[in-house]
């Protein structure tokens, strides 16, 4: 695959041959070779939903009916950030680089991302079906990471000379924010199309992770909020922390997919059939009602909706008997994650070891050839991410924006209308 545009020939045939990597030879030389292709189709992923072209990424992955394939490597990657990486850091003496590491926990990041954008279209659930369950357990594993304390860096000031071993647990960090903050938009896109999905996939959401109370605790602990020691507050949103000041709206958008998804849960048909209200659940879901205030509702109106189910559900006695109302359902499959962990349970010293050798202690010849390529593809990765356009009103993809200032997108003229309240006082109309 060449450094230049990317052909439909190469992206096809890349696609098409595309193999599940055993989870001994991530991080190997012919991994990092591999990786190039992956960032390459991130951009092209990032770049043809952003101006509404055929999306070739998309369609050949459905096409060559690749898209577990892609689940199964975020999954690898994930287990072996889990596993391997802590034997790594075990290791004496300390690695001499961590790039090589780094990319190697980034690269989750990356695959995560192209499979964001084929997940926004529905059809691409059609596709994973009944894998759809092993992407629900994997991404609310990682939103619940951001409820564990993870230090991640405001701003550039906060990087500090550090450790090797320290470095390594900073970027994961860091990483693993990024990686939980996406998993809620494809919770949402999962939520959105429980229609397409067999009954287990809604039975995982709602009583084995009880998704709805996972996300009423973020949205409780304020998790994308920090203050500094000088009182400055930040917000995450859209993959960086930025300053925070009252003028501000009341959400950031990290915080608006969070409130979306909460609202797709329960005001949604499956609720009543799926869900059992326990004094728990209804204790920690009616905390929520005092954070849907006026302010918060005319940045992002479907909330209304949201608002009247809680005070409703609030006042409704909870279910003491507990009736399992979730219809029968089998489950014959093990996940994927089940059947890695078991065929390698006492292997991950070993793999670690066997890793090292090029991950820690890389002769300068190979730091070369696993940085070429990679280091400018990751600053273009980031920066065609920035270039979506969300809309400012529901945050879905938007395609126009605001004819007097430019610089506000929307999806459709509704939410351009229901959003004018908000963007009067800031907008260019002279």
């Amino acid at each position: 695959m060449s450094s230049g545009i990317i052909s439909s020939f190469e992206l096809d045939h890349f696609i098409s041959e595309l193999e599940l990597t055993n989870i001994e030879d991530i991080g190997t030389r012919k991994w990092f070779r591999n990786r190039e292709n992956f960032l390459k189709l991130y951009q092209v992923a990032v770049l043809e939903a952003k101006s509404n072209r055929e999306e070739r990424v998309k369609n050949s992955f459905l096409k060559n009916n690749k898209l577990t394939i892609l689940l199964f490597e975020i999954i690898s990657l994930s287990v072996w950030k889990e596993k391997i990486l802590p034997e790594l850091i075990k290791l004496s003496p300390e690695p001499n680089h961590t790039f090589p590491t780094y990319f190697v926990i980034y690269n989750e990041v990356v695959l995560l991302g192209i499979l964001q954008t084929i997940l926004y279209h529905g059809s691409a659930f059609e596709n994973l079906n009944e894998r759809t369950v092993d992407l629900v357990d994997y991404a609310v594993a990682q939103i619940i990471k951001l409820d564990s304390n993870l230090q991640t860096d405001i701003n550039d000031n906060s990087k500090i000379s550090l450790k090797p071993y320290e470095e390594i647990k900073r970027q994961t960090d860091n990483i693993n924010f990024t990686i939980g903050t996406d998993c809620i938009s494809i919770l949402r896109y999962v939520t959105e199309n429980l229609d397409k999905l067999p009954l287990v996939v809604s039975a995982r959401l709602y009583n084995n992770h009880d998704v709805p109370v996972v996300i009423a605790h973020l949205i409780e602990n304020n998790v994308w909020l920090r203050k500094l020691e000088n009182g400055k507050l930040y917000k995450y949103s859209e993959h960086v922390w930025s300053e925070w000041s009252p003028k501000d709206p009341a959400l950031s958008h990290t915080e608006c997919q969070s409130w979306l998804l909460l609202r797709q849960l329960l005001v949604n048909p499956n609720c009543a059939s799926m869900y059992q209200f326990t004094s728990h659940r209804k204790d920690q879901l009616s905390k929520l009602i005092r954070y849907l205030h006026e302010d918060v509702l005319d940045q992002l109106s479907p909330l209304v909706d949201l608002k009247i189910w809680l005070q409703q559900m609030s006042m409704t006695a909870p279910q003491t008997h507990v009736v399992t109302k979730t219809p029968l359902i089998m489950e014959i499959t093990k996940s994927y994650r089940d059947v890695l962990c078991e065929e390698r349970d006492n292997s991950w010293k070993e793999i670690a070891r066997t890793r090292a050798e090029l991950l820690f202690y890389a002769n300068t010849n190979d730091i070369q050839l696993i940085a070429k390529g990679l280091i400018n593809d990751i600053d273009n990765m980031k920066q065609v991410s920035e270039k979506i356009q969300i809309c400012a009103h529901c945050f879905s993809r938007a395609e126009k924006r605001c004819s007097k200032c430019k610089s506000v997108w929307y999806c459709s003229r509704q939410c351009q209308v229901k959003h004018w309240n908000f963007h009067k006082d800031t907008c260019c109309v002279n």
